[in-house]
């Protein structure tokens, strides 16, 4: 998820230098994107969620932050989320074909080295 919107440096970077370089946690590859369509990045948010009852509000409450609206994990407000922060998966270059079930990394997680600051933390999908 691009927590800073579709016009991201991050997110901008991938759009013009294609097949970044990914780290994610020990695994290293290039890969390639695609943003993920309205249902596909609702499903993503709200497995999200479900896996990580016990921090929900905290997770409402960063989310909140960023969207500048108060978000708390209805289907509407899902659907507001998705229209408003792009989910962006990634693949490994040389898969074959970009599968449903790509995993999903944050803004921290795609670390390029267009792209400063390069910290570490993951949402998957």
């Amino acid at each position: 998820m691009s927590a800073f919107g579709p016009s991201a440096d991050w997110l901008c970077n991938i759009e013009a230098i294609p097949n970044p370089e990914v780290i994610f946690g020990s695994q290293r590859f290039t890969a390639v994107h695609r943003v993920l369509d309205e249902e596909e990045a609702i499903s993503v948010i709200t497995r999200y969620e479900q896996r990580h009852w016990l921090i929900a509000p905290a997770i409402r409450w960063v989310l909140s932050y960023f969207l500048g609206w108060q978000y708390n994990g209805a289907m509407a407000d899902r659907r507001r989320l998705v229209a408003q922060l792009p989910f962006i998966a990634f693949r490994p270059r040389w898969c074959r074909q970009a599968s449903r079930g790509a995993r999903v990394l944050s803004v921290r997680a795609a670390r390029l080295p267009y792209t400063l600051p390069r910290a570490g933390s993951d949402v998957s999908a």
